[in-house]
């Protein structure tokens, strides 16, 4: 046959441009031996390496075979060998599959096996979840996750050799190698291709609950601080200063053109962590999957995007390792110039897409909300999101007390976006459903600020507290405020940890047989305080919920009680799948209220009594199912959206448009 053309020169680089032109010459001009095929291909565009593996048959020796195309799909960091004859197979990789493996027994040559890779020869999907929770830290799981979700082509034999879909993502490792003899091709012809995405989704989609934690809230907090100095590679796109005037031109290159949904910061305000700068990517990439493990949004049509325009924190403007601008962040007419080039851009880009705003700081996170909502199909979910889902617990919590939402009154520590946002929200559902004005709504809810109750008698107070400055006494403190204001409900968005100590939920269970305690601050180091503790002070009356997750606790009668974690994954997902799905021209307040009432009612009074304010997460997608639907449908119905074709019932229609692992 033909001389092997690699032996002797292992190693060749081609760019992704060159990649179809590489495999079309391959094919069937060049002739590779599966002996000495090593091949890298460096994808710049896609941010891509990829070391093939390294093939020895014995019984081919040098005789040459169409290989090479397949090598196109085998990942990062993998050096793996097959000897038929000696019936071994060994690979070695990063991650969660950072082992080696021999597995057998002898394959035959016309057959066609799969080998995982992570040390056992047979592999259920119950052992690769066991090795994932085996791993220790939660950082080493949001790793190994990363590690897992990788989208890539499968080739399935060198005859259908083709880029079935973009290299999208960088991560670092594969778990299935599938090694077969396809007996039409002629001369035979081996492929090997990856599963791993397929495996990291099933993970996420059978296992939300446990999964979510490891890939949003708490560990993501931990992932941004150090994201620079972490070994994984970014999904998503960065926009920076440099990209002005080619923002249009940097969209139109992505790999895959039909995006629905962005999620977009600035990593200004990162959870309570501050000023996260280009780390703030890490926050983007969590909250776009959670559009696909919630609400079944595909996830080749999801973007996470991070601006870059510069950073205030000191410590990453004087480390090396930091990638982002070494510059202090740009503002005022500079900054909007260059977000409306970006907004511009992508309404341009995807007429229809959704567009979430997440983590801007307070200065520019109400402007830009208010300057983008009306004009193309965006919102806030620190600001709307975040109200959405307190509102629907603070009905659940309501109705647990026997006085509807209308004789309470919320008092809050904290009265940044998060917290007037949810006043806002609280106003609108009275004004909506109690017949109240928005104004009477509003005098529902107090706000504590660094420098004591926000009050009339306050001057010089920022645009978005005003509407809540009330004519009452100034109070210094929280304590003050709760023995003056006698609030049932104490909502805590102040990243202040401990602020709700034992002497102020003591103070309001004074006041209130059942008091309402939301601690909503995220991360958990920055949570007012613990379910533990709000329990024990409480004398376990506590009506709870919070924004990271807590233990259940079982009291001396041997009864469970369960803290409610008000995760905005409830909320957002469904709304925004809502509106790709009806093509909503904005989305409103209206539709946030409807989402917090419609989940509300999804718990009956002995799942109240259990302290479940929310209907358990692990049924996320057929509460999504329900939410998205009617969204959808009040879409439809006030104008904003247009009915797909022959759409009767939306919740049939949204089931069959959830994407499933299996789509891959």
């Amino acid at each position: 046959g033909p001389k092997c053309e690699t032996e002797g020169a292992l190693t060749h680089q081609y760019e992704l441009a060159d990649l179809t032109t590489w495999i079309t010459d391959c094919k069937p001009k060049r002739m590779f031996c599966i002996r000495c095929c090593l091949l890298e291909l460096q994808c710049s565009r896609a941010r891509l390496a990829i070391a093939a593996a390294t093939l020895t048959l014995p019984q081919f020796a040098h005789t040459p075979i169409q290989m090479a195309p397949a090598m196109a799909s085998v990942a990062v960091s993998v050096r793996s060998s097959l000897d038929i004859a000696n019936t071994r197979f060994k690979g070695e990789c990063v991650g969660l599959l950072g082992r080696s493996t021999e597995l057998g027994p002898a394959v035959p040559n016309d057959a066609a096996v799969t080998a995982v890779l992570i040390g056992e020869p047979n592999i259920t999907y119950e052992l690769i979840l066991s090795r994932f929770r085996a791993i220790g830290t939660p950082i080493e799981k949001y790793l190994t996750l990363r590690d897992l979700l990788r989208l890539a082509p499968k080739v399935s034999c060198v005859c259908d050799v083709a880029l079935q879909q973009p290299f999208i993502d960088g991560s670092s490792s594969v778990l299935q190698i599938s090694i077969g003899h396809f007996g039409r091709c002629n001369p035979p012809v081996y492929t090997v291709w990856l599963d791993s995405g397929q495996v990291y989704y099933e993970l996420l989609l059978k296992h939300t609950e446990e999964i979510l934690p490891f890939i949003y809230t708490p560990t993501v907090g931990e992932a941004c601080q150090n994201y620079h100095k972490l070994p994984l590679k970014t999904r998503g796109l960065y926009l920076t200063l440099h990209d002005k005037g080619n923002i249009a031109a940097k969209l139109q290159s992505w790999p895959v053109q039909d995006i629905r949904v962005a999620v977009i910061t600035d990593g200004e305000r990162i959870l309570g962590l501050g000023d996260l700068g280009r780390n703030g990517m890490g926050i983007s990439e969590g909250k776009i999957t959670l559009y696909t493990a919630a609400a079944g949004v595909n996830p080749l049509q999801s973007l996470p995007i991070c601006l870059d325009v510069g950073t205030n924190n000191e410590s990453f403007l004087q480390d090396p390792d930091y990638k982002g601008i070494k510059a202090k962040r740009i503002t005022g007419a500079e900054y909007d110039a260059f977000i409306k080039e970006v907004m511009d851009a992508l309404k341009a880009w995807q007429p229809h897409i959704l567009v979430q705003f997440e983590d801007f700081g307070n200065n520019n996170a109400f402007r830009l909300l208010e300057g983008y909502r009306h004009d193309m199909c965006a919102f806030n979910d620190d600001i709307q999101g975040t109200a959405c889902i307190t509102l629907a617990g603070l009905l659940s919590a309501a109705r647990a007390t026997g006085k509807p939402l209308k004789e309470h009154r919320v008092l809050f520590l904290g009265a940044g976006e998060a917290g007037t946002g949810i006043g806002e929200l609280i106003a609108k559902y009275l004004h909506l459903k109690h017949g109240m004005t928005v104004e009477e709504g509003r005098q529902h809810c107090f706000f504590i600020d660094s420098k004591g109750l926000v009050c009339k008698s306050r001057t010089n107070l920022q645009h978005h507290k005003e509407p809540f400055a009330h004519d009452v006494e100034f109070c210094p403190d929280l304590k003050t405020a709760i023995e003056q204001l006698k609030p049932t409900a104490l909502v805590g968005v102040s990243t202040i940890a401990k602020a709700f100590n034992e002497e102020i939920l003591k103070a309001l269970y004074k006041l209130n047989e059942r008091p309402i305690i939301f601690p909503l601050s995220n991360p958990t180091s920055k949570s007012e305080c613990t379910y533990q503790e709000a329990f024990k002070w409480t004398e376990g009356k506590v009506l709870f919920a919070s924004g990271s997750p807590f233990d259940p606790i079982t009291d001396n009668e041997g009864i469970v009680h369960y803290p409610a974690q008000a995760n905005n994954a409830y909320i957002f997902p469904a709304v925004g799948y809502a509106a790709v799905l009806a093509r909503s021209k904005e989305i409103t307040d209206e539709m946030f209220v409807l989402s917090a009432e419609v989940l509300s009612q999804m718990t009956d009074m002995q799942e109240l009594e259990q302290g479940r304010l929310f209907p358990p997460f692990q049924n996320i997608r057929a509460i999504s199912k329900v939410l998205t639907a009617r969204v959808a449908e009040h879409m439809v119905e006030t104008g904003l959206g247009t009915p797909p074709e022959g759409v009767k019932d939306w919740e049939n229609f949204v089931a069959a448009n959830m994407w499933t692992a299996s789509k891959l």
